[in-house]
């Protein structure tokens, strides 16, 4: 894949909205890593807990940043995406943070001579490493983690994330992108999950559950089968969670 060199070779977007001690915790892993050739964004909701103070304090590394009130993440990572000026974009939410020192350093090697449009590394939540591969059966149940993949610019020449959903834009540009896309996977972690996220929470699953129904109903990417297939059991998945959690 050719390389503009007059692009960065990575942004790393942050979006943030009064949680000034999670995202404290990300700048600083952040600041750890060799930053060369990579942009740092950060999308703030119009936070007033001091979370604004924070990143003030951090726009040696920061390129670019707006404070401003936002419908939601989904809104606030286009933002993101818009003002990358970047070959490829990483999505790292606040209190998320880089697995090693090194993390940056690995994946720029890997970035620099990469013909793929998505890479997927592992990445640990609650002290276990995870691994994720992506297909059609393994969206029937559950979303990837968007924090442990990378995405090549191109991936939103078509498809931002929706906007009008509150949990589940990420998994639907997953399913709108699927049928073409180049995907490689990295058998080490990439970053560690913050579990505090609003989407980790008990009390948002049946929402989430039913967005996902809703996005696979309506694809057009998927087969007659499939769509009957995963809404069924997206459906029942929804109906177990909702008594038995």
């Amino acid at each position: 894949m050719f390389l503009d060199n007059k692009k960065k070779l990575l942004s790393i977007i942050c979006v943030v909205l009064n949680s000034k001690d999670a995202f404290k915790k990300t700048i600083d892993s952040v600041r750890e890593q060799d930053l060369t050739n990579v942009e740092v964004i950060v999308i703030d909701g119009n936070s007033i807990d001091g979370t604004i103070d924070e990143i003030k304090k951090n726009q040696d590394i920061i390129n670019d940043f707006i404070s401003e009130s936002d419908s939601g993440i989904y809104q606030a990572m286009n933002k993101g995406i818009k003002k990358s000026d970047s070959h490829f974009l990483h999505f790292l939410n606040a209190g998320d943070i880089f697995f090693s020192k090194d993390s940056l350093d690995n994946l720029k090697e890997i970035l620099s001579d990469s013909p793929q449009q998505l890479l997927k590394f592992q990445y640990v939540i609650n002290n276990k490493v995870k691994t994720e591969k992506l297909s059609w059966l393994f969206l029937s149940r559950r979303m990837m983690n968007h924090q442990s993949m990378i995405y090549h610019t191109t991936l939103f020449s078509d498809y931002l994330f929706d906007e009008n959903l509150s949990f589940a834009s990420d998994y639907k540009h997953l399913i709108d992108i699927l049928p073409n896309l180049k995907i490689k996977y990295f058998m080490h972690p990439l970053i560690i999950f913050d579990t505090n996220f609003s989407s980790s929470d008990r009390k948002n699953i049946s929402t989430i559950w039913r967005e996902r129904s809703k996005i696979i109903l309506e694809s057009s990417n998927l087969n007659f089968f499939y769509k009957y297939l995963i809404g069924y059991l997206s459906f029942f998945m929804s109906i177990f969670r909702k008594f038995f959690y």
